[in-house]
C-alpha cells in the first residue's frame, strides 16, 4: 500500500513537471506585448515622408507600433485637446508651433524633452535662430525643429527692376518712393495673399521691431501683462504703418489666394510680393523664362537692423506620453541629417532647413539637383534676422481679433485707432473671463 501511495506521488511530481516545463516552454516562444506610440500630425505631407522613418525605428524596436494621424492645423488643436481632456494614447506631436505654444503653457507638452535626448548637445547641429523661434519664454526648448518657414520677406522681380532701374529698398522710405515709381510703369508694386485670413497679422508684424527699437517679443508680452495697452501710440502707428503697406497692394489683393498671388508676382503684374519661402515652388511654377527674384532684408525704419517674423515645425512630447523616453528614441531617428534631408526632397511645399549642414546638400544647392535651389539659397540670407512669429505669443482670441479689424479697415474702410480699439477690447474681456495668459499689472 505505501508503495502504491510513493509511485502515485511520483507520478504526480513527474507529471506537474511536465505542466511547468510546457508552460514555461510556451511562455518562452510568445512574443512579448507589444507597446504602442500615438503620433498627431498637422502636415499635409507625412505620408510621404514618415514611413522610412518608422521602419528604421522598428529595426531598433521591433515590438513598438507607431500610429500617426493627420489633421487639419486647426482639427488637431481640438483633437489633440479632446484627446487629453478625455486620457486617450497620444505620446508625440509634429505640427507648426502656432498651436504648440498653447499646449506647452497649459501643461500639455514636457518641458524635459532635450534632456530626454541627451542635453543641449544635441541642438548643436541646428541653425540658433530656429532654436530660438522653439524656445519658450521661460527659456525651455519646447521642440525640435524639422524646419524653419524661415523669414516673412518682401521678394522683388529683378527683371522688372532692373529695367526700371530700382535697386532692392532698404528702408520704408525707399520702398513706397519705388513703388510710386512702379505705379508709373502700370505695374502693380506688390501683392500678398489676403484671401487667406490666417497671413493678416503678418502685416503689423513687419511694422512692430521697427517701432519697439527690435524689442517686438518684449513690447508684445508686456501688451499682454497689461503693462501697455493694445490701444497705445506705438500700437496706432504700429496699425498707420500696416494700413500704409496696403495702398501699394495690387487691386484685389484681399480677395487673392496664395496661388494667385503668386501668380500675379510670377507673371510680373505685380513687382514685389509679401510672404515667406512656402510660396517659391509655386512662384516658379508659374514663372516664365528668363524670370527671377532676390529677397529684401527689411526694410527697416532708423537704421535698426533687419527682423524677421517666422516659424518652425516641431516635433514635441505630451506631458501624458506612456512612455516618454521611447518618444525621444523615435524622436531622434527622425531629426537625423538624413531623415530631416528625405524629408525635405519628398515634400511639394518649399522650406528651409533647421541644420546647417543640410545647407550644402545637392537639394539646397545644385540645381541640377533640385531647380530650386538657387532661390532657397537667396533666402538663406534671412535666416540669421529670423525672430519668433509675434502671433505665436498672443492668445487666439487677440489673433482673431487683430485678424478681423485689420481685414474689416482693408476691405470696407478703418483707422489705426479703430483696429486697435477692438484689439483692445478683447483684451479686456480676456481679462474680465480670467483668460489671458499673464498675471494683469496693477493699476
Amino acid at each position: 500500500m505505501k508503495k502504491k501511495k510513493r509511485l502515485m506521488c511520483l507520478v504526480g511530481m513527474v507529471s506537474l513537471v511536465i505542466i511547468l516545463m510546457v508552460i514555461c516552454s510556451i511562455n518562452a516562444g510568445a512574443s512579448p506585448e507589444k507597446k504602442k506610440l500615438v503620433i498627431y500630425s498637422s502636415d499635409t505631407e507625412i505620408d510621404k515622408w514618415i514611413p522610412p522613418i518608422i521602419k528604421k525605428f522598428n529595426s531598433k524596436y521591433p515590438n513598438v507600433k507607431v500610429e500617426y494621424m493627420w489633421y487639419k492645423l486647426a482639427n488637431m488643436e481640438v483633437a489633440f485637446k479632446t484627446a487629453y481632456a478625455a486620457g486617450e494614447q497620444v505620446d508625440m506631436l509634429c505640427a507648426d508651433m502656432h498651436p504648440l505654444w498653447y499646449f506647452y503653457k497649459f501643461g500639455a507638452l514636457r518641458k524635459d524633452l532635450i534632456e530626454l535626448l541627451g542635453g543641449k548637445d544635441y541642438l548643436k547641429r541646428f541653425i540658433p535662430t530656429v532654436v530660438e523661434a522653439s524656445t519658450a519664454l521661460d527659456g525651455t526648448v519646447v521642440g525640435v525643429p524639422i524646419h524653419s518657414s524661415a523669414a516673412f520677406t518682401i521678394f522683388y522681380n529683378t527683371k522688372i527692376f532692373n529695367e526700371l532701374g530700382l535697386s532692392a529698398p532698404r528702408t520704408f522710405d525707399e520702398l513706397y518712393s519705388i513703388s510710386d515709381k512702379i505705379k508709373q510703369s502700370g505695374i502693380s508694386p506688390m501683392v500678398f495673399p489676403g484671401g487667406d485670413r490666417w497671413w493678416w497679422t503678418c502685416i503689423p508684424m513687419l511694422m512692430i521691431p521697427y517701432r519697439t527699437n527690435n524689442k517686438g517679443k518684449e513690447f508684445v508680452v508686456n501688451t499682454m501683462k497689461g503693462i501697455i495697452r493694445y490701444d497705445n501710440p506705438t500700437w496706432i502707428q504700429i496699425m498707420k504703418d500696416s494700413l500704409e503697406f496696403g495702398k501699394i497692394m495690387m487691386p484685389g489683393w484681399t480677395s487673392l489666394s496664395l496661388d494667385a498671388a503668386c501668380m500675379a508676382f510670377a507673371k510680373g503684374k505685380a513687382a514685389m510680393y509679401y510672404h515667406h519661402p512656402i510660396s517659391i515652388g509655386t512662384i516658379v511654377r508659374y514663372a516664365p523664362e528668363g524670370f527671377d527674384f532676390d529677397v529684401i532684408l527689411g526694410p527697416v525704419r532708423d537704421n535698426l537692423k533687419p527682423q524677421h517674423v517666422g516659424g518652425t515645425y516641431n516635433w514635441v512630447i505630451t506631458s501624458t506620453a506612456k512612455d516618454p523616453k521611447l518618444c525621444a528614441s523615435f524622436i531622434k531617428v527622425a531629426t537625423t541629417d538624413e531623415a530631416l534631408y528625405y524629408r525635405h526632397t519628398h515634400m511639394v511645399r518649399t522650406y528651409l532647413p533647421a541644420v546647417e549642414a543640410l545647407w550644402n546638400t545637392p537639394w539646397f544647392s545644385d540645381p541640377k539637383t533640385n531647380p530650386l535651389a538657387p532661390y532657397l539659397q537667396k533666402c538663406k540670407k534671412l535666416m540669421p534676422y529670423t525672430v519668433r512669429f509675434y502671433n505665436h505669443y498672443w492668445e487666439s482670441e487677440i489673433e482673431e481679433a487683430m485678424t478681423a479689424a485689420l481685414e474689416k479697415a482693408f476691405t470696407e474702410g478703418g483707422t489705426a485707432e479703430e483696429i486697435c480699439a477692438a484689439v483692445q477690447a478683447a483684451h479686456e474681456k480676456l481679462v474680465r473671463e480670467g483668460k489671458t495668459w499673464f498675471p494683469q499689472a496693477k493699476k
